[in-house]
């Protein structure tokens, strides 16, 4: 009767451990889903064991999509326009046992949309002698455009700046100029180089260095927006 009750009791600690490692295999696809990353993992043998939710947006239900793209020609390393070959992407590439750092991709037809997309790979060896390889995907398009838009708007503002027929500088709040294009030059008589190292009171007559100063005071603790005034 004693020996039952250890078999019982052993069959249900057994049962609650599979209950516990069904729980925590529940939660961690859970997490995995829930990821705005794609998360690829597959064996040593290269097949497939992992693919969330933002892996599979790449290729509809084939998280291999990037891997059709290299075969069309349609991936390419974003710094330098060079084609990959599916060989040679960051899953590929772990699993040979390299662990691969951000890289970033452009993913498309290049007469088409195309998509900025960062990978990395790192091989992956478990204490339970598991082997494989995982690779992050991360779409980082809307930066890259967004960041392309600021330096498109700074380039008009500064082609806009550089040629303005009114003398214009840029200065901080302590009076030292940044910049100055060229109709400020000519209207002060002085070389474009020099000026943009001068400050704002070198340019003034001496009796005027005070009120400027006290504007400038003004701006910098923040009692005006704005500081105009005639020299």
């Amino acid at each position: 009767r004693r020996e039952i009750l250890w078999a019982t009791e052993r069959a249900a600690r057994s049962d609650r451990g599979g209950d516990e490692v069904e729980t925590e295999r529940r939660f961690i696809a859970a997490v995995l889903e829930s990821l705005g990353e794609g998360v690829i993992a597959s064996d040593e043998r290269g097949e497939l064991r992992i693919a969330n939710a933002a892996a599979r947006r790449y290729g509809e239900d084939d998280p291999f999509a990037l891997g059709d793209l290299a075969d069309r020609g349609e991936l390419h390393v974003a710094s330098s326009g060079k084609p990959v070959a599916r060989a040679d992407l960051p899953l590929q590439r772990a699993l040979r046992g390299e662990a691969v750092a951000d890289e970033e991709y452009l993913a498309g037809d290049p007469a088409g949309q195309r998509r900025w997309l960062v990978l990395a790979g790192r091989p992956i060896a478990a204490s339970s002698g598991a082997r494989g390889a995982i690779m992050t995907i991360r779409d980082v398009t809307e930066q890259r455009l967004a960041q392309r838009a600021s330096q498109e708007a700074e380039e008009r503002f500064r082609v806009a700046f550089d040629h303005a027929p009114v003398g214009m500088g840029i200065a901080a709040l302590d009076g030292r100029l940044w910049s100055a294009n060229l109709a400020l030059a000519e209207l002060t008589g002085w070389r474009l180089e020099r000026l943009r190292r001068a400050t704002l009171t070198s340019l003034l007559h001496p009796d005027e260095v005070d009120s400027s100063i006290d504007g400038l005071r003004a701006l910098a603790g923040g009692a005006t927006a704005v500081h105009v005034t005639e020299k």
